[in-house]
């Protein structure tokens, strides 16, 4: 019922992904249960998730799973990214209304107020339609090769086991191309779950 919930009827409450987390891995699959654990954390932010997916990492020695500040900045962003276009859109409107209702001479030209005027629409357009942070997708089956281009003649990097966590940089094909061990890779789009 809960699967039927989040993947037909695209809902899930932060609860439910707990409890599908809880529940695949009772039922041993490590890798399930860390796909429901990465959206409740995307979903709630809470430490307590982050926690867990390391212990899980750990215990199957998965990788991907590292969190740096830089990780914890960018989440922080994410989840208050509404409030900062919000944000932006109110100081826009006031400096508008500045420019609009002030008493100054008409000779004088505004440059302060036009540049701080563009930083601030272009910090708003990059809020509204760019991603703070990178996709991410779990590989999902065992013995899945990891291959060092878009084909299945490529040279096999590595045979991965189902749980890794890999940033999604790209897709070409049936080929999505990740970042694997610091390096460009390529693994097909059928092993991979984005969170």
């Amino acid at each position: 019922l809960y699967e039927q919930l989040f993947y037909e009827n695209q809902q899930a409450s932060p609860a439910m992904l707990l409890k599908m987390a809880f529940i695949q891995e009772g039922l041993g699959e490590y890798s399930e249960a860390l796909y429901y654990l990465n959206e409740y954390y995307l979903t709630t932010s809470d430490e307590s998730a982050i926690e867990k997916m390391r212990k899980l990492s750990t215990q199957y020695q998965l990788r991907g799973y590292e969190y740096s500040d830089y990780d914890l900045f960018y989440n922080l962003i994410r989840k208050y990214r509404y409030f900062a276009i919000y944000g932006l859109c109110a100081i826009l409107l006031a400096v508008i209304a500045y420019v609009a209702f002030s008493k100054r001479d008409r000779a004088e030209k505004p440059y302060g107020v036009g540049v701080t005027f563009v930083i601030l629409l272009g910090a708003l357009f990059y809020f509204t339609n760019y991603s703070v942070s990178p996709p991410l997708a779990i590989i999902m089956d065992d013995h899945t090769p990891i291959m060092s281009g878009p084909s299945s003649g490529a040279n096999v990097i590595y045979i991965s086991e189902k749980g890794h966590r890999v940033r999604v940089e790209g897709s070409k094909d049936i080929w999505t191309k990740i970042e694997w061990n610091g390096e460009t890779a390529y693994i097909r789009q059928n092993n991979l779950r984005p969170i």
